[in-house]
C-alpha cells in the first residue's frame, strides 16, 4: 500500500512531499529498483556506472524525472539531459549529488554536488534544471554555481524552518553549513555549526537527517562517526556525541523512519583478499539521549561478513536498504523499528536482474519517508505495506505507526469512520475484512497530514493435530550420543491434514518470539527426547497474525553403543616378493591387510553390555555396504587387501532388533614397506690416494629418520652395523634390513635391500712406445694419444673414466691431456687412475702406464720450405700474347734431399732412404712417392709435402717431416689487344709529337718491367706506364723477386697502337648558279677514314673518295662541312659557305612570282652589306639598290616604265669575315 505525506499551508503557499519523489533509484554499475508496486523490483536500464555518488528523482506519481551521479545528468529516457555533463561532482564522492525540488515550483530542480576528497578543487555547487523544457524531458539552464570552495564529500536535506523551504545541509573538515531552499531558490548565505572538535581528516562516508528532521548522523570513516541535535526552524547543528564502533570504520549512516533507531554501516574501502576485512552493520537505539545509553545499546552487529563498506538508504517502503559491493543484490533490514534482534536482515534480499550494486546508493530529502505506517500491536508488525491475513474469531489491536501529543486520528472504513483514537480493536464481526485508513493531523505550523492504508482478510484458523512421538535410530557418526538428524518435513502433512494454503514451521520451546525457525529438513534433536513447538500460518510463514501452535516430540534410540571411540587400525604393506628365493629386495604391493578380530575385542572392550552372543558385528568398505550389509568383510581376513587410508564400517546390530543398528567408521592405514636402498650394479672398492686402503660407502637411507637398520656381509650379520650407510672394505654380498617405528603398531615392517661389493683392477699393459716422428724427431719427445691405452687398461671397460698423472703429481691434482701428451722423460713413467663406475663419484682403481720414444737417427729437422714460380700456360705458345697463370708449380726435390743430407750428417744414401709424399697416409704407408722426373709433379700453392727418413736398421720407425711448397703467382700486366688508337698531328712528324698511355700495373710496387715495340725492346722502357708516339705491337714483361727463389718470375702482356687524325681542309668550291640546284665541293688531306656531312644534321655520309666529297642540288643558303674521323680522332668544321642567286629575269606584274629584280639568298647574318648598280644597254645607270635588304628592283626609272630588254649589274658583296665578292652580268626585264 502507498503512506503518503501531505504538508498543507492553507494559507498561501501548499508544499507536497511524497514518498513517491523517491521511488525509482539508479546507483551502482548500471543497477537500479522501482518501488511502485510496494516491493523494489529491478531496474536494467540505467545508463548511471558509478563506484559511490548518485541521486535520482520522481515525480510525485513515482514516474522518474531524472538521474545523475554527480557529472553527468540522464533524463526520463536515459538520455544525457542537454547541457548535461560536465558538472563538477564525482562518481568517487560519498554522496556526490543531491536533487532538491522547488518548493512552490514543481519544474524547477537544483542538483547539488560534492567533489571528491581525492579532488576537493569544485568544493559544493548546483545547477538548476527546469523540466518543462525539452519536451518536458528537462534541460540544464544553469550549471556548476560554487556554494563553498571546499566540501567533504556529504549532503543532505530535510523540510525547512517553514512548510515552504527546505535545509541543504554540508560540510567541511570544520564546519556545518546549512543552505535554505526556498520559492526564491537557493539562498547561498549558510547557516555555520561547527564540527565540534579541530578537523576531519578523512572525508569518507555518509551523512543523515532523521525524517523527522530533529537528529543528524555523521560518518567520516576513520575519523570516526558522530550523532548531532538538528534544530529544523534554525538551520543549527550542535550537541555531538561521538559513536562507539569498537574501531570499526564508518560509512554508510540511516535512520529508521521514525528516527528512533540509527544503523551504521562498517568497512574497509576495497578487499584485499586477505580474509581478514569484514563488513558489518550495527544498530543503535536513539530513545533515550544519553550517548552511554545510546552505545550500550549497540551490542553485535546485526549482520558481519567478509566483504567492503557500502551505504545504507530508507526507502519509501519504511525499510533501509544496504549496499553490497560488486554483488548483484542489494541487503534489506525488513524491521529497522524492531530491537536489533528482531530486524529480519536479509543478506541477498532484493535481486537486481544481473545488474550489480558498488559501494551507493542515492540520497533523497529524509523528509519523504516521514509518513506513518500500521501496526499489529501484539507483534508491532507493520501491516500497512502488503495484505494481511488475520485469523477468525480473534480480536486484533490495529495501531498508528506515528503517535504524538497533540495529533488526532481518524480511523476509516467503507467510508465510514470507526475510530478516533491512535488504536483500533477489529474482528472478523465488528468491522471485518477490507481496507483500513488511518488519517493523523498533527499538531505542528505545517499542519501536517499522515496517511496509511491496511488490507486485511480474515481466514478460519489453521488446525495442528496431534501425532505420534517421531522417532529415529541413532545410526550417524556418533550412535552413542542419543542424537541424529530429523527431517521434520515428513510430519508436516499429518500435523496439517496436508491442507495447502498453511506455512509449518518448526521451533524450540525457548524462542517465544518465534524468530529462529528450526531448519526443516536437517534438524539435530538437542535432547531425548525432545518436544518442539509446532507453528501452523496461514499462506506464509512470515504471517504473525494468523497462526496456530502445536507440539511434535522427537526420540532417538540407539543399538546398545556406549563408546564409539573406535581407533584407526594400522598395517604392513606387503612385500610382493616375500616368497621370492632369487630376490635381491623387497618391493611393496601398496596394499596390506588386518586381523579384524583384534578390532571386535576392541569394540567388545569399549562396550561392556556387547558380546558375540548379543550382537553381530560386522565389517564393510563402504557405508552403503554396511547399510545394505552387502559385500561383508569375512575370514580369512589375509584374502581381502586394502590400500592406504580406506574407509572401513562397522556394523553392529542386536540380535533382538535388528532394525536399529550402529554404524561406526574407521580408517585403515597401510604402513609403507621401508625399503632401504640398493645397488642392481656391482660396486668397486675405491683406492685411497694413498694406494693402500680400499672401501666403498653403502647408502641404504630410506628418508625417515625414524627408521633403524641391520646390516649382513654374506648372510651374516655384521656387529653393531645398525645405521643407514655402512662402509664396506672387502668383496662379497651385502644386504641391508630396514625396520619401522609406529607407536600405534605391535610389531615393526620390515623391508631390505642388497650391494654388491666387487673390486676392479687396472690391467697391466706393455709399454706404450712411439717413433720420433713430430717436427722434431731428434728430441726423445713426441705426442702420445693416452686414450689408445684405455680399453686394454680397463679391460674394454666403455664407462670408465681413466685419468693419466705423473708420478711427481701425489695429489692427483693435475690429470694429463690424454689426447696430446708430450712425455718429459724417455722413458717416462704415469700413474693411472679409473673410475669403474661414474654414477659412484670419487672411487678409483690404480695402475702404471710406461711410455717410450724411439726415432730414425734424425737430429736436425728444421728442413726449409719450397717457394717456386707459377707455370705460365702459354709458355710454349708463339701465338699467345698474354700470360696465363695456371696456379701450379713444379720443383727439382734434388735441393731438398741434399738438404737433409747436410743438416743430419749421421745420415747418408748407404744407410738411410729419403723419400718424399704429398700426403701423410702415403708417408705412413710409402705409396706414390715423388721421383724424378720431378717436372711432372704440379704442386698448388701452400702444397704439404712429407719427407720420409728410414734408417735401413730401423725400417718401423720412420721420421716424417713435413714441408710446405709455396707457389709465387706470375706478375702479369695488363694488356690490351683491342687496338689503342694514337691521334697524330698534322702534317705527320710535326711538334709536339701526339702520343697515347699504355698502363701494364700489376698493382705491385715492387714489381720491374721492359718494354718492346715490334719485339725489340725500347731503350730506358722500365716502368709500369709507357707513352707511345706510334703505332705498332707493343709487349710488356713484367719481373717479381723473391729471396727464396733464385730467378725472378716473369709474366707478360700485349697492346696494339694504330695511328689516323682529324681532317685538314685543303679547297671548298661552291657552285651557286641556279635556284634550287647548286652544289659544294670539298677537298681535304689526313691519316684517317672520313665521312661527311652537311651543317649539324649528324647525318655522316662516306663518298666514294676518302679525301673529297660533292653536295649536290643544294638551295640558297647558308651552310657548313662537318668532316668526321670514324676512328675516333674527331670532328672537322668549315666555314660558313654561302649559296646565292643573281635573278637571270624578272616580270613586274604583280602575280608574286619575280615581279622584281634581286640577289636572293643575301638577306642574312652572313653578309654585312650589299651594294647594287643596274645599268641599260646603254651603260645609264637606271637603278641602286643600296642594301642586303633593299626589295628589289620594280623596272621603273624616274616613274616611267622601262622597255623588256637586258640589263646590267654591277654588285659588290661584304660578308662577316670581310671578304668581298664583286659579280657583274645582267638580266632580263619581261613585261607580260
Amino acid at each position: 500500500m502507498k503512506n503518503i505525506i501531505n504538508i498543507l499551508i492553507l494559507l498561501t503557499s501548499i508544499v507536497t512531499i511524497a514518498q513517491n519523489e523517491a521511488n525509482n533509484w539508479y546507483f551502482g554499475r548500471n543497477a537500479g529498483i522501482n518501488f511502485s508496486a510496494g516491493n523494489p523490483v529491478a531496474l536494467t536500464n540505467g545508463q548511471l556506472n558509478t563506484l559511490e555518488g548518485c541521486a535520482s528523482i520522481s515525480d510525485i506519481n513515482g514516474n522518474l524525472l531524472f538521474y545523475t551521479e554527480g557529472t553527468q545528468v540522464w533524463d526520463r529516457n536515459n538520455n544525457l539531459m542537454p547541457n548535461g555533463t560536465n558538472l563538477l561532482g564525482h562518481e568517487s564522492s560519498s554522496q556526490s549529488a543531491l536533487i532538491v525540488p522547488n518548493p512552490t515550483n514543481s519544474d524547477i530542480y537544483y542538483l547539488f554536488t560534492v567533489d571528491a576528497q581525492e579532488v576537493d578543487t569544485n568544493g559544493l555547487r548546483y545547477s538548476i534544471i527546469d523540466m518543462n523544457l525539452n519536451g518536458g524531458n528537462g534541460d540544464v539552464t544553469t550549471k556548476n554555481i560554487q556554494l563553498a570552495p571546499s566540501a567533504l564529500e556529504k549532503i543532505t536535506a530535510v523540510v525547512g524552518r517553514t512548510c515552504d523551504s527546505f535545509w541543504v545541509i554540508s560540510v567541511d573538515r570544520s564546519n556545518f553549513y546549512a543552505y535554505e531552499v526556498n520559492s526564491a531558490g537557493v539562498n547561498t548565505t549558510p547557516i555555520t555549526s561547527p564540527l565540534g572538535f579541530s578537523s576531519l581528516f578523512s572525508t569518507r562516508g555518509y551523512i543523515k537527517l532523521s525524517p523527522d528532521g530533529t537528529k543528524l548522523a555523521l560518518a567520516s570513516s576513520e575519523s570516526g562517526t558522530y550523532i548531532y541535535d538538528f534544530d529544523a526552524s534554525s538551520g543549527i547543528v550542535s550537541n555531538r556525541r561521538t559513536l562507539n564502533l569498537d574501531g570499526f570504520i564508518g560509512y554508510g549512516v540511516e535512520f529508521s523512519v521514525s528516527g528512533n533507531k540509527l544503523y551504521v554501516a562498517t568497512g574497509p574501502a576495497i578487499n584485499d583478499n586477505t580474509g581478514n576485512q569484514r563488513a558489518r552493520i550495527f544498530q543503535f537505539d536513539l530513545n533515550n539521549p544519553d550517548i552511554n545509553d545510546i552505545n550500550n545499546s549497540r551490542g553485535a552487529p546485526i549482520y558481519d561478513y567478509l566483504g567492503t563498506r557500502g551505504a545504507l538508504q530508507l526507502g519509501p517502503d519504511g525499510k533501509i536498504y544496504y549496499a553490497i559491493f560488486d554483488r548483484p543484490q542489494l541487503g534489506v533490514i525488513n524491521s529497522p523499528e524492531s530491537d536489533r534482534n528482531n530486524v529480519n536482515y536479509v543478506h541477498n534480499g532484493v535481486n537486481l536482474s544481473g545488474r550489480r550494486s558498488s559501494q551507493g546508493l542515492p540520497p533523497f530529502i529524509q523528509s519523504f519517508f516521514l509518513p506513518t505506517t500500521i501496526l499489529n500491536a501484539d507483534n508491532n508488525e507493520v501491516i500497512s505495506t502488503s495484505k494481511q491475513f488475520f485469523c477468525s474469531g480473534r480480536d486484533y489491536i490495529l495501531k498508528a505507526g506515528r503517535i504524538e501529543p497533540g495529533a488526532t486520528y481518524r480511523w476509516e472504513k467503507d467510508g465510514n469512520i470507526i475510530g478516533t483514537d491512535s488504536i483500533l480493536t477489529t474482528n472478523d464481526v465488528n468491522f471485518g475484512p477490507g481496507i483500513y485508513n488511518l488519517t493523523i493531523e498533527l499538531s505542528s505550523t505545517c499542519n501536517t497530514t499522515l496517511s496509511a492504508d491496511a488490507d486485511i482478510e480474515f481466514v478460519p484458523s489453521p488446525v495442528v493435530n496431534t501425532v505420534p512421538t517421531f522417532i529415529q535410530c541413532d545410526q550417524d557418526n556418533n550412535p552413542t550420543d542419543n542424537q541424529t538428524t530429523f527431517d521434520l518435513t515428513t510430519q508436516e502433512a499429518a500435523l496439517t491434514n496436508n491442507v495447502s494454503n498453511v506455512s509449518v514451521q518448526f521451533f524450540l520451546q525457548s524462542d517465544t518470539t518465534f524468530s529462529n525457525p528450526l531448519p526443516k529438513s536437517s534438524y539435530v534433536n538437542t535432547s531425548n527426547p525432545e518436544t518442539l513447538v509446532v507453528r501452523v500460518s496461514v499462506n506464509s510463514s512470515t504471517n504473525s497474525n494468523c497462526f496456530t501452535l502445536g507440539s511434535l516430540t522427537l526420540q532417538v534410540i540407539n543399538s546398545g553403543i556406549t563408546n564409539t571411540n573406535i581407533t584407526n587400525v594400522y598395517a604392513c604393506e606387503l612385500d610382493a616378493n616375500a616368497n621370492t628365493p632369487n630376490a635381491t629386495n623387497s618391493q611393496g604391493t601398496g596394499n596390506g591387510y588386518y586381523d579384524f578380530n583384534q578390532k571386535i575385542n576392541e569394540i567388545i572392550n569399549l562396550n561392556p553390555s556387547i558380546s558375540l552372543s548379543s550382537h553381530d558385528i560386522e565389517f564393510y568398505r563402504t557405508q552403503n555396504d554396511a547399510n545394505n550389509q552387502t559385500n561383508e568383510i569375512t575370514p580369512p581376513y589375509e584374502d581381502d587387501l586394502f590400500v592406504n587410508d580406506s574407509d572401513v564400517f562397522v556394523r553392529i546390530v542386536p540380535k533382538s532388533d535388528t532394525s536399529c543398528f550402529t554404524i561406526i567408521g574407521f580408517k585403515l592405514f597401510v604402513e609403507p614397506l621401508p625399503i632401504p636402498q640398493g645397488s642392481t650394479t656391482p660396486l668397486n672398492l675405491c683406492t685411497a690416494n694413498d694406494l693402500t686402503s680400499e672401501s666403498v660407502i653403502l647408502n641404504a637411507d630410506t628418508g625417515n629418520a625414524n627408521h633403524t637398520y641391520q646390516w649382513y656381509l654374506n648372510n651374516t650379520a655384521i656387529t653393531n652395523a645398525t645405521q643407514a650407510s655402512y662402509t664396506a672394505t672387502e668383496i662379497g654380498t651385502y644386504k641391508v634390513e630396514a625396520y619401522t617405528n609406529n607407536s600405534q603398531m605391535t610389531n615393526s615392517c620390515a623391508g631390505y635391500n642388497t650391494f654388491l661389493v666387487t673390486k676392479n683392477e687396472v690391467a697391466n699393459v706393455p709399454t706404450f712406445e712411439l717413433c720420433d716422428t713430430d717436427a722434431n724427431p731428434a728430441d726423445q719427445q713426441t705426442i702420445f694419444n693416452l686414450t689408445t691405452q684405455e680399453n686394454a687398461l680397463t679391460n674394454n671397460n666403455s664407462n670408465a673414466i681413466v685419468d693419466f698423472f705423473l708420478e711427481s703429481d701425489t695429489t692427483f691434482s693435475n690429470p694429463l691431456n690424454k689426447t696430446n701428451h708430450t712425455n718429459t722423460t724417455n722413458p717416462e713413467r704415469l700413474i693411472v687412475r679409473v673410475n669403474f663406475d661414474p654414477s659412484v663419484p670419487n672411487c678409483y682403481s690404480y695402475g702404471r702406464l710406461t711410455l717410450q720414444v724411439t726415432n730414425a737417427g734424425i737430429t736436425n729437422a728444421a728442413i726449409s720450405d719450397i717457394y717456386i714460380c707459377e707455370i705460365d700456360a702459354n709458355a710454349n705458345n708463339s701465338n699467345a700474347t698474354n700470360s696465363i697463370g695456371t696456379g701450379e708449380g713444379s720443383y727439382n726435390f734434388s735441393n731438398t734431399f741434399n738438404e737433409v743430407l747436410a743438416l743430419n750428417p749421421a745420415i747418408n744414401i748407404s744407410t738411410h732412404s729419403i723419400n718424399f709424399y704429398s700426403s701423410i697416409n702415403d708417408a705412413n704407408t710409402q705409396n706414390n712417392p715423388i721421383v724424378p722426373p720431378y717436372s711432372n709433379y704440379l704442386f698448388t700453392n701452400n702444397s704439404q709435402i712429407f719427407i720420409r727418413v728410414n734408417a735401413n736398421f730401423l725400417p718401423n720407425c720412420p721420421t716424417i717431416i713435413p714441408i710446405t711448397i709455396f707457389v709465387e703467382p706470375l706478375p702479369i700486366p695488363q694488356g690490351n689487344l683491342t687496338p689503342t688508337l694514337l691521334c697524330i698531328n698534322l702534317p705527320k712528324g710535326s711538334l709536339p709529337l701526339a702520343t697515347v698511355t699504355l698502363d701494364a700495373s700489376t698493382g705491385n710496387s715492387s714489381d720491374t718491367y721492359q718494354w718492346y715495340l715490334n719485339n725489340e725492346p725500347i731503350v730506358n722502357a722500365t716502368n709500369a706506364i709507357y707513352q707511345a708516339t706510334e703505332k705498332g705491337t707493343y709487349k710488356v714483361e713484367a719481373y717479381r723477386s723473391h729471396n727464396q727463389i733464385n730467378s725472378p718470375c716473369a709474366g707478360y702482356n700485349t697492346f696494339i697502337v694504330t695511328e689516323s687524325s682529324k681532317a685538314q681542309i685543303i679547297e671548298i668550291i661552291p657552285s651557286d648558279d641556279t635556284m634550287n640546284n647548286n652544289s659544294i665541293s670539298i677537298t681535304i688531306e689526313g691519316e684517317g677514314d672520313y665521312e661527311f656531312a652537311l651543317n649539324s644534321d649528324g647525318n655522316f655520309i662516306k663518298g666514294t673518295n676518302n679525301l673529297s666529297y660533292i653536295f649536290d642540288n643544294l638551295p640558297i643558303g647558308i651552310y657548313t662541312i662537318r668532316i668526321q674521323d670514324t676512328n675516333g680522332c674527331g670532328i672537322t668544321i668549315s666555314d660558313e659557305i654561302p649559296i646565292i642567286f643573281f635573278q637571270r629575269h624578272f616580270t613586274p606584274n604583280e602575280d608574286g612570282n619575280f615581279d622584281t629584280w634581286k640577289i636572293l639568298g643575301v638577306d642574312n647574318d652572313f653578309y654585312q652589306s650589299v651594294f647594287v648598280r643596274i645599268y641599260d644597254r646603254y651603260g645609264k645607270q637606271v637603278a641602286e639598290m643600296p642594301s642586303k635588304d633593299h626589295p628589289g628592283w620594280d623596272g621603273m626609272y624616274n616613274g616611267e616604265q622601262l622597255p623588256s630588254t637586258d640589263y646590267w649589274f654591277n654588285a659588290t658583296l661584304l660578308d662577316k669575315n670581310g671578304k668581298v665578292r664583286i659579280k657583274k652580268s645582267h638580266f632580263s626585264l619581261l613585261r607580260k
